[in-house]
């Protein structure tokens, strides 16, 4: 009986330190999970210390503001600035530590900017007007790097009160021509600050090279007018999206008050506009929704318009882009206009 009871309670002890290894093993193998997760996770973090920023400025006329633009860019933490002097009057003053190239006529905004992609050699590529000031790039740069998205800031202005700041703009159907995308400027402070925008007024870009690539790098339109929204738009086809960080701050020196610089028609915005939806959208939709309208809304220039689609480079850009989208016609009229009424609440990135 005691030998029986000797041995009942060695068999309760080993039973016990069987359940107490278990639990260790357990223990162990939940703790090599977490760091597991733990270490991909953080192989998802891009180290700021490793990411190489690249800054491409198109600039005419800007002799007045290229400077103080690149003095603060470098100091906000560019590790590369690429000047496109677009034709200007008078060539542009070369600043110190800069890539500086120059075209003789311009070629317009966007092209200098898909030009500068590919000269560059930063793991993020930072699209800024050659008269944008801001603070620090590191933040916004890691934020898009993690998130694999498009990130824009927020818009002060260095006219007018100086005060007042913009948080991108809507894409609406409005108007007369309702079925013409127009954008307005939201002036409302979001509730998060992450939060997906429709689009960005002012010029100032945060794009990882991967997601450039993915969304085949600007519209490439040859004017002035429509070029910051439309890559917004292309990005959405592309199923990325563009989150604008409300507590970081860039200032912008327009042009509005001293006119732009240089000459810009009332046909040229029209262009990029047709070009746009020429691009992004199938021939069926771009036949029976969008040349109508500018038939019906804009046939003083709608000559000029086809010609200018009928350019090999523009059919390649949009054979090119159709490969690319992942989002079709009808999600887009479907689901982007509900989605982007922003009213700076409603969307939480």
């Amino acid at each position: 009986s005691t030998a029986a009871n000797a041995y009942s309670a060695a068999t309760i002890a080993y039973s016990a330190a069987t359940i107490a290894d278990s639990t260790a093993t357990i223990a162990y193998s939940a703790a090599t999970i977490a760091y597991s997760a733990a270490t991909i996770a953080n192989s998802n973090a891009y180290p700021s210390t490793l990411m190489k920023i690249s800054v491409i400025h198109p600039a005419r006329n800007e002799n007045k503001e290229i400077e103080p633009t690149v003095k603060s860019m470098f100091q906000a933490g560019a590790d590369e600035i690429l000047v496109y002097d677009d034709g200007s009057d008078a060539p542009l003053e070369l600043q110190a530590g800069t890539r500086h190239f120059r075209h003789e006529r311009s070629l317009g905004p966007s092209v200098c900017r898909n030009l500068g992609a590919y000269a560059a050699t930063g793991d993020v590529l930072v699209f800024a007007d050659a008269h944008t000031r801001i603070e620090d790039l590191r933040g916004l740069c890691n934020e898009s790097v993690n998130r694999q998205c498009i990130m824009v800031p927020a818009m002060q202005s260095l006219y007018g009160d100086g005060k007042t700041t913009g948080y991108g703009r809507d894409f609406i159907l409005k108007g007369q021509g309702s079925e013409l995308i127009a954008f307005d400027k939201v002036n409302i402070r979001p509730e998060y600050r992450h939060t997906l925008c429709g689009g960005n007024w002012g010029g100032f870009f945060i794009i990882p090279r991967s997601v450039f690539n993915r969304i085949g790098g600007w519209v490439n339109h040859a004017f002035w007018g429509y070029n910051d929204p439309s890559l917004i738009l292309k990005a959405w086809f592309a199923n990325v999206s563009t989150i604008l960080d409300r507590d970081t701050i860039y200032k912008h020196k327009g042009k509005v008050q001293t006119g732009f610089g240089y000459p810009v028609t009332a046909t040229q915005p029209l262009l990029n506009l047709l070009h746009t939806y020429y691009v992004l959208f199938d021939e069926q939709t771009f036949q029976n929704h969008w040349l109508p309208l500018f038939e019906r809304w804009h046939r003083w220039m709608l000559e000029q318009g086809v010609k200018h689609l009928a350019k090999p480079e523009v059919k390649a850009e949009r054979t090119a882009f159709q490969q690319l989208k992942t989002r079709s016609d009808h999600e887009f009229f479907a689901t982007w206009i509900p989605a982007h009424g922003f009213n700076g609440k409603a969307c939480h990135a």
